[in-house]
């Protein structure tokens, strides 16, 4: 039983990082451009049966950074944080919304639900 449980969860990481490739690919192209540098980590959440991306965007030329992680099947923002020169803004995903919301410049409130959203 427990081989068939384990078949299964890799087999959903490997959809989920397939998907996320896709996802990233189709959103940021090859994650290079001009002043702007992309990344990707993906993360199939077992306990949540979902596939997340979290991506890292920085433009060099002004140090801006934007880190969101969104569910990549249902193409569903849980959360994002953009620092650049003139401050941050955060938001996080709020279940009795259905609607992201503001962490009021708290950093962690989205950096803990980060967290907890790409491991298990």
């Amino acid at each position: 039983m427990a081989q068939t449980a384990n078949k299964a969860s890799l087999a959903n990481q490997k959809m989920c990082g397939d998907a996320a490739k896709a996802y990233f690919r189709e959103h940021y192209g090859t994650g290079i451009e001009a002043d702007i540098i992309s990344t990707y980590t993906a993360h199939y959440n077992s306990r949540l049966n979902r596939c997340f991306i979290q991506t890292d965007i920085t433009i060099t030329k002004t140090h801006a950074r934007d880190v969101a992680v969104i569910d990549v099947f249902e193409e569903k923002s849980y959360g994002n944080l953009l620092k650049g020169p003139g401050g941050s803004l955060c938001q996080v995903y709020n279940a009795g919304l259905n609607d992201t919301v503001s962490c009021d410049n708290d950093e962690t409130k989205f950096l803990d639900l980060a967290k907890a959203l790409m491991s298990d």
